[in-house]
């Protein structure tokens, strides 16, 4: 009787977990194929069902729009490329990413092996065919490669695309197309053609793709499903990515829509795991800084114009980096054991072994201050140049202003932009534009006393602020700093690089409190300027009270 009663208590819970399951839609990106391998087996193995969602994954079909598809609510999660962050930031759709299955784009250029294509520069006359109307739509990452070779995406010769493979430069219809480094490359060598690949990777592009997403709100009103799916989704794509051929055996049984062969699956699998498996980065992961920089391609792209550079809502915080759940808490299960032994111990401890425990909490103590120091200067820092960055020289300007009015003291301010920075980034790439950065940085820190505070303002702008310093001692510091920097040789893959900046230099008036404002920087500004149009290399002083007296 009581082995009865505990048989239909157990069928009970099975048929009351089996009705609770919530019902969530995943609209993939394009037809079944590894790309989607991780969510497939989440979905097989039952990770999905453990989790208490009952997962369909939406095939792609023709038009399909995956953005508007979350947007709607038709889909509850969604799968995309980083011009994600396009739509929040110019149309505010408040989509949230959490997991890039790839940290580096598969989107390549491809053409066939000739003599007349040799690099990536080689394509500036050539035809490159269009399976829409703009090749930013098959991109971003690819448009900005052609951007750092000097080649203008709005001037090329396009031609319209006649299927989504590489026919197109097989039949002579373009030279170029846009194609996944992930399966184009194997169906050129089985039909027997060599070819040539130019991976934005390799030019400083290293956009995120194969983005899970879905809305702010539906994080909000449900926590725990989403959780819940992002978990059992990683844990799909790790297990896919471990058992490979398994998962081709089901994808072959059970999602062969396009018929795809065994090796072309095989050969995908290998190279998806190679752009998602990156050394010193967790997988799946998606980071702030690594996103600013992707918005940065897009300004210089001028795709937005939106000035945010707040990026933390744009990723998804998942519980699951942060706690690990196990079968059973041991953790809570020790902490009550040796909080019993503890009382025990506290009981015929003498008041010597107490002094040394406050001792040691005491050396504690002065590790997590030492440690909340470090943590605040790094957010202080810019991550790039590791100079102070805008916001903590907005901080020190207010501070600097009243004390400077206090004591009735100078205070210069002195604002350097590099000369042609703009050509550098177009010649040489990002990459070489971020050495010369970092450089010029180590230069005007090498230059500047420790009372001094140097920041990096904008893009290729710096600015410091010189605390009991008048004009003419700021002109010796910004000349300083000038020939530091002519004397640079920022080094490059087989040359050295020369570079010059530009140096405005103001007084602030300490009688007026200019910070409030924000716009204590204006006359500097207008020397920096008058330095570029006479000829750059140069130091311009603008002096607050001359030009009072002046007028």
């Amino acid at each position: 009787m009581l082995l009865r009663f505990g048989l239909y208590l157990f069928l009970g819970y099975v048929f009351s977990y089996a009705q609770t399951l919530t019902p969530i839609t995943l609209q993939l990106a394009w037809k079944y194929q590894f790309q989607f391998a991780g969510y497939i087996m989440a979905k097989e193995k039952g990770f999905y069902e453990q989790a208490g969602l009952d997962v369909m994954l939406k095939e792609y079909e023709l038009d399909t729009e995956v953005n508007r598809e979350v947007l709607s609510g038709k889909a509850h999660f969604g799968i995309a490329r980083s011009d994600l962050v396009l739509d929040r930031l110019n149309e505010g759709m408040k989509f949230v990413q959490l997991l890039a299955l790839c940290q580096a784009s598969p989107v390549i250029f491809q053409t066939l092996k000739r003599d007349d294509i040799t690099k990536l520069e080689d394509l500036k006359d050539k035809r490159f065919v269009l399976t829409g109307d703009s090749l930013l739509r098959d991109g971003a990452e690819v448009v900005s490669m052609l951007h750092s070779v000097g080649i203008d995406e709005n001037k090329i010769h396009k031609v319209n695309g006649t299927t989504y493979g590489p026919e197109d430069i097989i039949n002579g219809n373009g030279d170029v197309i846009t194609a996944y480094s992930t399966i184009t490359p194997y169906h050129l060598q089985k039909l027997g053609y060599e070819s040539i690949s130019f991976h934005p990777k390799d030019y400083g592009f290293d956009f995120y793709s194969d983005i899970l997403f879905t809305m702010e709100e539906f994080i909000v009103k449900n926590p725990e499903i989403v959780s819940k799916f992002y978990e059992a989704s990683m844990k799909g794509w790790l297990y896919a990515f471990s058992h490979i051929d398994e998962t081709i055996d089901t994808i072959k049984a059970k999602y062969d829509s396009q018929e795809l062969p065994r090796d072309l699956l095989e050969f995908e699998a290998h190279e998806f795991k190679k752009l998602a498996f990156m050394p010193n980065i967790p997988f799946g992961d998606i980071n702030v800084v690594k996103i600013e920089k992707i918005v940065n391609s897009f300004r210089f792209l001028g795709l937005t114009k939106n000035p945010s550079n707040a990026f933390e809502p744009f990723i998804y915080d998942h519980p699951s980096k942060k706690t690990v759940t196990l079968p059973f808490d041991w953790s809570l299960f020790w902490k009550i054991v040796w909080g019993i032994l503890f009382v025990i111990m506290a009981l015929i401890i003498n008041q010597w072994a107490i002094m040394l425990y406050n001792r040691k909490l005491k050396n504690k103590e002065v590790v997590l201050k030492k440690k909340h120091g470090e943590l605040q200067e790094q957010v202080n820092r810019d991550s790039l140049t590791l100079l102070y960055n805008r916001r903590y020289m907005m901080e020190s300007a207010k501070h600097l202003i009243a004390l400077s009015k206090r004591h009735n003291e100078h205070l210069s301010i002195m604002m350097i932009d590099i000369d042609n920075f703009k050509i550098i980034n177009d010649t040489y790439g990002h990459g070489a534009g971020d050495s010369v950065i970092k450089a010029i940085a180590r230069a005007i820190k090498l230059c500047s006393r420790k009372s001094d505070i140097a920041s990096r303002f904008g893009g290729e702008e710096f600015l410091l602020l010189l605390p009991n310093t008048s004009l003419e001692g700021a002109k010796v510091i910004a000349e300083k700093i000038r020939q530091e920097i002519e004397e640079l040789k920022v080094p490059l893959a087989n040359h050295y690089l020369m570079v010059t900046v530009s140096i405005g230099l103001s007084n602030v008036d300490i009688d007026y409190h200019e910070v409030l404002n924000e716009n204590f920087w204006q006359l500097s500004d207008e020397a920096l300027y008058e330095a570029k149009r006479t000829g750059k290399n140069r130091v311009v002083i603008k002096d607050r009270y001359k030009e009072e007296v002046d007028r």
